[in-house]
């Protein structure tokens, strides 16, 4: 990452941050005010500190670059980072083994910012759904939750443009369900460690094989692993 991209993400979280905050009427802040300020100054710290330990190169036990810094007691946590076929386990943790479905690993990536694990569930009919599931790094979690990074804020608005949502609740599980301008439709669930699940169709038409896909994934269990 290089320095001015590390700036301009640095600038966009206190800018969202300062935004959520009350100002008194009187006074106006600058960029420069938004720089120095704690939001600012809290993401830049975790930013760097992450560089540092990559660029340190002491690994300790973590055995794995992108493990430094992660509590050793997290170990299932860990597995995920520990090797390029890490994040799989997630589609077991999560239970998208289902029996009435075909489930295909489209692509899995592990990075210094985040996983990211691709797959999707086909019945015998054809019609498929798509499962994403996203987890930041820890190092990054700050910028996840001042939404300054881009592919995690794809998922719901404003930045999917939506015709209509609706607060749903499945299996005990909150939801979002999106329908978009181009006639798709999703899933968004927020999951543990500022980690997103996303089930999307191509067409809304298709929505209550990707509603009976949701009642079936085992959050509970995905949460647990991810603490642990």
């Amino acid at each position: 990452m290089t320095t001015r991209p590390l700036q301009r993400r640095l600038l966009a979280a206190a800018l969202v941050a300062a935004m959520a905050l009350p100002s008194p009427p009187a006074s106006s802040e600058t960029l420069q005010d938004v720089y120095s300020s704690s939001a600012m100054q809290d993401v830049r710290r975790q930013t760097e500190r992450s560089r540092g330990r990559r660029s340190s190169g002491k690994m300790g036990d973590d055995q794995s670059p992108f493990t430094i810094g992660m509590d050793p007691q997290h170990k299932n946590f860990r597995e995920l980072w520990l090797s390029g076929r890490g994040p799989n386990l997630l589609f077991d943790w999560i239970g998208a083994y289902l029996p009435n479905y075909k489930l295909q690993v489209v692509d899995v990536t592990r990075g210094y910012e985040e996983i990211h694990a691709v797959s999707r569930l086909t019945a015998g009919n054809r019609k498929r759904v798509t499962l994403e599931i996203r987890l930041p790094h820890p190092n990054y979690e700050l910028m996840v939750r001042h939404r300054t990074m881009r592919q995690f804020n794809q998922y719901e608005p404003p930045a999917l443009k939506v015709v209509a949502e609706e607060e749903l609740e499945l299996g005990g599980v909150p939801a979002m369900y999106y329908r978009t301008e181009k006639g798709k439709c999703s899933l968004l669930f927020k999951v543990a460690r500022d980690g997103i699940v996303n089930l999307s169709v191509d067409r809304c038409d298709n929505s209550e094989m990707m509603m009976d896909i949701a009642k079936s994934l085992d959050f509970k269990r995905l949460n647990a692993k991810l603490l642990s």
